[in-house]
């Protein structure tokens, strides 16, 4: 009996799914079917609002501190790269960074060591012959004043006593001789002075010798330049070329070849096209993301705004203002100098302004930016500064406008 009732329930079933197959209007009213279209979007439309625009600027990572390795001061002004370390490489204490050719160099200093032996001897002979001339001068003089006590001597006799004739004769000879003694004392004076300037220059040509020879010992000493601490070189740049400097090439005294940076000091260096002077202020916040990270990004200020425009190396005739930025940390693993960075800076700000969304925007035939309208109409407009999602609207548009999204996007970015 109660297997009956159940094959009576279960046909029952059967009845009631069968019935909803072929579509009865009473069970389709107790369980509509639900829908599967997605909801439609929200409609673009022309609304007034505050915008900050953002600037988008391609910076690099560089150290603020550190170590530099430059061209030493040498006798020659220029210098060859005989070695020179990979760029990047890391770095212990006392490796070597960057060899300079010394050959020039190494000759000069044996033959300037030989000058100055040579020199040496020739002040050591003149000096010899210098006090042989002044005691010759001294014995002269002695002699001189022997003659002047003699001559004195004579003269103080008695006239009286001689006749007059050979009385005037003594006077004479001690007038003679007091000139004498005095001609005498100058020569020794003079001879003296003499010997003393003549010493003197021999003093400072030996003096140049000496320092020409430890400024080419210093240089043959400073034309290896080694590690100072541990860390990871960074070959410097040609200052026109524009690439990384290489070995064999001829560089300048004070031209910087190695640098070891500390990358606890790291900023962020970009440049401002100088056609957005004015856009950008110092303290203005900036978002930051490392290109090889780009799924990472960080805060960042800006520290430095050069008040001057720079010509770009090269032979472009652009213009730009240089921006140190510092980052709000450091990654030290990380961060390397040279790292790519993208830098978002916020700009000017505007309060109340109509604005469209960017995702409604196209190219018109003439390339001015044109807005496509809900009716389908596209309608040609004035654009002001633009950021990733909409647009300030200077002139074309009024508030509260329907537009629908363009089939191409706009790719410019406003004035």
């Amino acid at each position: 009996m109660r297997v009956f009732k159940l094959i009576g329930v279960l046909g029952c079933l059967s009845l009631a799914v069968a019935f909803a197959g072929c579509g009865g209007a009473e069970l389709g009213a107790v369980a509509p079917a639900r829908s599967s279209a997605p909801d439609s979007p929200a409609p673009l439309v022309v609304h007034r609002g505050d915008f900050t625009e953002t600037l988008l600027l391609t910076g690099e990572l560089v150290a603020d501190q550190g170590f530099e390795v430059a061209v030493p001061k040498t006798p020659s002004y220029q210098v060859q790269v005989r070695w020179l370390i990979e760029d990047g490489s890391e770095v212990k204490v006392g490796d070597r960074l960057v060899e300079l050719d010394n050959s020039s160099f190494a000759n000069n200093l044996e033959e300037r060591r030989l000058t100055l032996s040579q020199t040496r001897n020739q002040i050591a002979q003149r000096k010899a012959q210098l006090k042989v001339e002044e005691a010759d001068r001294r014995y002269a003089l002695a002699g001189k004043r022997a003659d002047l006590a003699k001559a004195r001597d004579q003269a103080e006799i008695p006239a009286q006593l001689l006749p007059r004739r050979e009385v005037v004769e003594n006077q004479l000879a001690l007038r003679r001789a007091e000139l004498e003694l005095e001609k005498a004392t100058d020569d020794l004076v003079s001879q003296q002075g003499a010997a003393v300037a003549e010493m003197a220059d021999k003093q400072v040509e030996l003096n140049t010798l000496r320092r020409d020879i430890e400024v080419a010992e210093r240089s043959i000493l400073e034309l290896t330049a080694r590690s100072p601490a541990k860390g990871i070189a960074v070959v410097a740049n040609h200052p026109w070329e524009g690439r990384k400097l290489q070995e064999g090439e001829t560089v300048w005294v004070g031209m910087p070849l190695v640098r070891l940076p500390d990358l606890e000091s790291m900023i962020i260096e970009a440049f401002l096209p100088d056609v957005d002077d004015g856009r950008l202020k110092v303290g203005a916040p900036v978002r930051l993301t490392l290109d090889a990270f780009p799924a990472e990004s960080f805060a960042g200020q800006v520290r430095e705004l050069a008040q001057i425009a720079r010509q770009e190396p090269g032979e472009s005739l652009r213009y730009f203002f240089r921006l140190v930025i510092d980052p709000e940390r450091v990654d030290v693993e990380r961060m390397r100098p040279g790292m790519s960075v993208k830098v978002e800076a916020q700009g000017r700000s505007y309060s109340d302004v109509l604005l469209v969304p960017r995702a409604a925007l196209a190219s018109g035939e003439d390339g001015r930016p044109t807005v496509l309208l809900a009716s389908g109409e596209r309608r040609a407009v004035e654009l002001g500064p633009c950021d990733r999602n909409q647009c300030v609207i200077e002139d074309g548009l009024e508030q509260g406008v329907s537009v629908s999204e363009a089939p191409e996007a706009y790719r410019g970015g406003g004035a």
